[in-house]
């Protein structure tokens, strides 16, 4: 498979003239790349607290979890942070 970055080389040095001899099931197509995969994470929620440590848990009671078992019990407040 040729990739996006590869096909902008080659049309830059051989003016497209490739392209006649590639297959094109071999050549990417740029809307396969605007696929967006699920991660694993993806539905975590970003948590800070009022002493700056930030970090990611599933809910409040996951990220009180995590700070007690990372042994910062005593870092203030526990706000979730939001993008916007």
């Amino acid at each position: 498979m040729i990739d996006l970055h590869s096909q902008k080389l080659l049309d830059e040095t051989t003016n497209g003239k490739w392209r006649q001899f590639v297959h094109p099931s071999k050549i990417q197509k740029e809307s396969s790349m605007a696929k967006k995969k699920k991660g694993q994470f993806d539905h975590y929620k970003k948590w800070t607290t009022d002493e700056g440590y930030t970090f990611l848990a599933e809910n409040k009671e996951d990220a009180k979890l995590y700070l007690k078992h990372m042994g910062h019990t005593d870092l203030g407040k526990l706000k979730e942070v939001t993008d916007g």
